[in-house]
């Protein structure tokens, strides 16, 4: 049998194609560098690496497996277990005949830093082997979401141009090359500092979660070619207002004020005759924790049991890990059992600028969990409790999206919660709640509303009604919940 390979030479992410050989060949790379807050310095490693992402299509005629991945000659698991790598996956597992998988590493530093040279090798169970040589260069041209239509036979690819310079697109792949039946709404050119749409439509309807390999070539002034992709599994087009609450599921009153105060999605109780009864009656959906054991990882009874719930939002995948010090080869294990699913995403928050990089490349939807009026909040990792500034609400949810863009953003918000000392002020909830949306996120979730964390005080100054603090007896009036006033009038926001 005759072994044909290629040998793909690419200099400041711009491949050129030459001829070495194979069925399996590595079409492109993409690199992304980790950026994290520099305002204060985190107690957590600085991360001085970033992901790549290694394109790999196979023109079999039966799916193959890839046994072996090398990163300048040396095995990633290797460099895995040396700590070199911090976690690599490859997705669909099995390369479809025809069909493209992404190899996703992540590092933090060598050998995945900006400006890096980097050479890989992918070896099949066929025996077949792919190389590919790049200089890792972070484009400033980006993918910023890929959303489905509610039909699902329509994508929406948005672009974010950050380059001071404008790029047409010349070329666009949904895993295979879809150029011509593509339609960029504002035009295929992009401005500096401006956002671009490309619009692709399907015959028929593409399945939830499935997976594409979105890769784009566009050109700068001058003929320079830049090239950007990113790996994802298509979610439902759904922006969940939600909430923190275990025990919504078996309240009837807490349901009936949580859609008093506009919230779908809340965390899950597990009881799920008691989520589909809650469902039925107040269309509030849940994502749900179902972790087990020590170390917790999710059931895979349960998600296997669960395959297909409609009444399931998203899997709650863990809380926090980064602070809590859950190891990042945890969580992508425990992600794994997740996506053994292939009707419900997986969801994970994150607190620190410095482990965005590093977890939310990972799940589905990441979020940030980060709050900044009255808030206990702390310096990650150090227990320092400080004051923070108002526009750390931006700033937090910007780095997450520079960090994992195209990915969907589930960010906590704050509302109100017995550990604070004094309840947020109705303009400091409706400015987190905007700067989040403004700055990307496709979802807020309120921590938080619980079926007895609903009192109501009049706030003198505005004249609205607040979330208050913790209270077992749920007053009998108001009946109306305001969470922020939109005007001097006294109208609400989000009532």
């Amino acid at each position: 049998m005759k072994l044909i390979s290629f040998c793909i030479a690419l200099v400041l992410a711009i491949p050129a194609l030459r001829p070495c050989g194979a069925s399996l060949a590595i079409e492109q790379f993409s690199f992304h560098r980790a950026t994290y807050s520099q305002t204060y310095t985190e107690d957590y490693p600085a991360d001085n690496g970033g992901v790549m992402f290694v394109f790999v299509r196979h023109g079999g005629s039966a799916p193959a497996s890839v046994t072996e991945v090398t990163i300048n000659g040396t095995s990633v698991e290797d460099l895995k277990n040396s700590g070199a790598v911090s976690w690599w996956r490859i997705w669909p597992p099995s390369v479809p005949p025809g069909g493209v998988s992404t190899v996703t590493f992540k590092a933090g530093g060598t050998p995945l830093s900006e400006g890096s040279g980097i050479t890989v090798s992918v070896l099949s169970s066929g025996g077949q082997t792919a190389t590919a040589s790049a200089t890792l260069t972070t484009p400033k041209l980006r993918l910023g979401a890929v959303v489905p239509s509610t039909d699902w036979r329509t994508v929406y690819i948005f672009l974010r141009n950050l380059d001071t310079a404008p790029y047409t697109v010349t070329q666009l792949f949904l895993n295979d090359d879809v150029t011509s039946r593509a339609f960029f709404p504002g035009g295929s050119a992009i401005a500096p500092n401006s956002i671009g749409i490309a619009k692709v439509s399907f015959a028929a309807p593409l399945a939830p979660l499935t997976p594409l390999a979105v890769r784009l070539r566009a050109v700068r002034p001058g003929g320079e070619e830049i090239r950007l992709e990113a790996p994802v599994r298509l979610a439902e087009p759904w922006f969940p207002v939600g909430s923190w609450s275990s025990s919504m599921a078996t309240s009837a009153t807490g349901q009936e004020q949580s859609r008093q105060t506009l919230l779908d999605t809340v965390t899950g109780s597990n009881d799920w005759a008691a989520i589909r009864q809650m469902a039925d009656r107040f269309f509030i959906r849940s994502f749900n924790i179902i972790n087990t054991g020590d170390p917790k990882y999710p059931d895979p009874a349960v998600v296997a049991a669960q395959t297909g719930n409609p009444d399931i939002r998203a899997w709650y995948l863990r809380d926090e890990p980064d602070l809590n010090g859950v190891p990042v080869l945890q969580i992508k294990q425990g992600n794994d059992i997740l996506w053994t699913d292939p009707s419900h995403p997986s969801f994970l928050n994150l607190t620190t600028t410095r482990a965005f990089s590093t977890y939310g490349h990972i799940p589905d939807i990441i979020g940030p969990d980060h709050y900044v009026m009255y808030a206990p909040n702390n310096i990650p990792g150090t227990g320092i409790t400080r004051f923070a500034r108002m526009e750390e609400a931006i700033e937090f949810a910007e780095q997450l999206k520079l960090n994992t863009e195209p990915k969907i953003m589930w960010n906590w918000s704050q509302l109100a919660a017995p550990p604070w000392n004094r309840q947020p002020e109705p303009w400091g909830v409706n400015y987190q709640f905007w700067a989040n949306v403004m700055t990307g996120a496709r979802g807020i979730l309120w921590f938080k509303v619980g079926p007895v964390t609903i009192s109501f005080s009049m706030h003198q100054d505005s004249q609205v009604f607040v979330i208050g603090a913790e209270d077992t007896t749920p007053p009998a009036a108001p009946q109306r919940v305001c969470i922020a006033r939109y005007d001097g009038a006294g109208a609400c926001l989000l009532s």
